[in-house]
């Protein structure tokens, strides 16, 4: 399930969204829609699930609290954390030995906490004012000690990288920017209707982690970062890792 760019973001968050409305009986991922349809079935908890329904079929989902067009900016949001989510149970999956466990899980526990920013951005605007949020300034200040962490274990750069080296790096490279144009969404929603402060903070941090991480992972593998050639030099020690 990776939806590109958000464009449906039909997955993911939407089990969240059935158990905040438990009246409607089906879920279709982020969004929520339910019909007396014919159905496939899929067993939770004991419990089974429907796992389409035809609803969304004319272009609208559900919000917690509102139902939207599928190409409304917040569903393109959360839609992007959800294919940032993909990419990092990938990721993951490239992280493979005991000199990786760090780092596996690390993007495991990354990947609640994204599902949680994408549970904090798919409340309708008009329940924004309304929600407890799962986001935290605790998480965004475990980010930074990782991310220090990880720059500590790696050779200083003074020049850009060229994204890649190892496979488990490559990964990483692919979460950061992923992750990158996940936070353009954001701050293109945040234009228009609120967003809570620290998803925009953890998202924007998550980047620097992507990029100190995969440095990382090429050290754990001994395959050096390839400088760009047209560089200047543009780094200090300094955790000025990627970007602001």
């Amino acid at each position: 399930m990776v939806p590109a760019g958000g464009r449906d973001a039909e997955g993911g968050i939407g089990h969240e969204v059935q158990r905040l409305m438990p009246s409607r009986p089906a879920v279709t991922g982020y969004g929520l829609d339910a019909a007396p349809v014919r159905r496939q079935h899929a067993t939770q908890g004991g419990r089974q699930m429907r796992i389409y329904t035809r609803t969304g079929d004319e272009g609208t989902t559900s919000l917690i609290g509102g139902r939207v067009s599928k190409d409304h900016l917040r569903v393109e949001a959360y839609g992007e954390l959800d294919e940032l989510n993909s990419f990092i149970g990938w990721a993951a999956a490239c992280c493979q030995g005991d000199a990786y466990e760090e780092i596996r899980q690390q993007l495991i526990e990354i990947q609640h906490e994204v599902f949680d920013c994408g549970s904090d951005v798919a409340y309708a605007e008009k329940k924004q004012g309304e929600v407890v949020y799962k986001v935290h300034s605790e998480q965004v200040e475990r980010l930074e000690g990782w991310i220090d962490d990880h720059n500590a274990h790696t050779e200083a750069i003074r020049k850009f990288i060229l994204p890649g080296g190892s496979e488990a790096a490559s990964a990483l490279h692919v979460c950061r920017t992923v992750c990158r144009r996940a936070e353009r969404r954001l701050v293109t929603l945040a234009r228009e209707e609120t967003v809570h402060q620290q998803v925009m903070k953890y998202v924007n941090r998550l980047s620097d982690y992507f990029f100190v991480a995969a440095r990382r992972a090429n050290a754990i593998a001994s395959v050096p970062d390839e400088e760009y050639v047209r560089s200047a030099e543009v780094f200090r020690r300094k955790s000025r890792h990627d970007g602001a």
